[in-house]
């Protein structure tokens, strides 16, 4: 059960990084595009 809880948690913590990264880069793009 503790590697199965483990395992859960680290795709958990690995989707929101994903998207975090994924709502900053378009965010950062978005502003300088309009910008330009």
């Amino acid at each position: 059960m503790l590697q199965e809880n483990k395992q859960a948690s680290v795709k958990c913590d690995n989707m929101q990084w994903l998207d975090d990264s994924s709502d900053e880069e378009p965010e950062e793009q978005d502003p300088e595009k309009v910008i330009a």
